[in-house]
């Protein structure tokens, strides 16, 4: 998670996250949550300034990005 700004005339917020998909036994609600699915996504937006405002919105718009990305690649048998 960082802000870019190598370029002056084209800043970037730039945001890398490792997703983990957790499910437990429905039969069992005291049994342990184990992992079912993983994935590492990261994503850069184009910023229209440096300013800490557009930072903090560019990288609320790359994790809907990556959180959406994550949903569409969860396989269809762990979907339930």
């Amino acid at each position: 998670l960082y802000g870019d700004f190598t370029d002056p005339a084209s800043p970037k917020a730039v945001m890398e996250i490792r997703l983990v998909l957790e499910k437990r036994d429905k039969a069992d609600p005291a049994s342990p949550f184990i992992p079912v699915f993983s994935r590492s996504l990261g994503g850069q937006v184009a910023l229209p300034s440096a300013a800490p405002g557009d930072l903090a919105r560019g990288w609320g718009r790359a994790l809907a990005d990556i959180i959406n990305r994550f949903i569409e690649a969860v396989p269809d048998a762990v979907r339930d």
